[in-house]
């Protein structure tokens, strides 16, 4: 049996996860959906340091105990919400969609030509590895003011909004290494505004990974089918299957159009 090297996590958000992307435009902050991995290390030193201290003034065994956790051989990946895929940089999707045909719209140039989009004639826009939450799944926008404590009304000019994953969301990824303090189930704060949001259940389970393969399947433009190829050490997990019809088109591929 092959030993277990890694650790597969699952995070179930209790609050609202604002995974803000840098500096704000205008008055608003967005965020990132999915948990970068350097989020995900950073909640989880955080978690170590309420529980042990800071590891300055940790003992020679806590401080050793910090430093292969956080600053060794162990890799934090990134957490995506179960169910959402990533567009690939040689996709090219429908620019202005109007209807469902233009949002399932997915034109691979690795294998097809063209510039329209297949249902409106509207143009393309190229893929740029962003990545796409599942169905029914969408990012909340949160607004809040500051209140003037004088007299107990909004300021002005102090209103800011920022984008947050909602609560309940499910978030699977890998840990490459294991500890046992990793391995244990435990509350996390993931992201920004931690006062009112962040709070998130964490599990991990030792896990073997293995290299995804990403398998293009029932082509029917004319196109060969290319054979089934390996994605980078970093891609993600086969996606489903899907049927997309165009008008006069139909056609069925391995990965989401929209």
């Amino acid at each position: 049996m092959t030993e277990a090297t890694a650790l597969a996590v699952t995070v179930l958000a209790r609050q609202r996860l604002a995974l803000g992307v840098g500096s704000e435009v205008s008055y608003f902050t967005g965020t990132h959906l999915y948990a970068p991995g350097s989020v995900v290390r950073g909640a989880l030193a955080a978690a170590w340091i309420a529980e042990n201290g800071p590891p300055d003034r940790a003992d020679p065994a806590k401080r050793r105990e910090f430093g292969d956790l956080f600053d060794g051989a162990i890799r934090f990946g990134p957490l995506h919400v179960q169910g959402s895929d990533r567009v690939p940089v040689s996709a090219y999707l429908c620019k202005y969609p109007r209807t469902d045909d233009c949002r399932l719209v997915a034109v691979d140039r690795a294998f097809e030509s063209g510039s329209d989009c297949p249902a409106c004639r509207g143009p393309l826009e190229q893929g740029k590895g962003e990545v796409q939450l599942p169905d029914g799944v969408s990012a909340a926008r949160v607004m809040r003011t500051s209140i003037d404590r004088q007299t107990g009304r909004a300021k002005v000019d102090e209103l800011y909004a920022h984008g947050a994953l909602p609560a309940g969301s499910r978030l699977e990824g890998t840990i490459f290494g294991r500890h046992p303090w990793l391995e244990a189930a435990r509350r996390l704060r993931l992201g920004g505004r931690r006062t009112v949001g962040g709070a998130a259940d964490y599990h991990a389970a030792p896990h073997c990974p293995t290299r995804p393969q990403w398998t293009v399947t029932g082509y029917s433009s004319g196109w060969p089918a290319p054979a089934s190829s390996s994605t980078p050490p970093a891609g993600r997990p086969s996606p489903p299957t899907r049927q997309w019809t165009w008008p006069g088109h139909e056609s069925s591929r391995s990965g989401r159009g929209r």
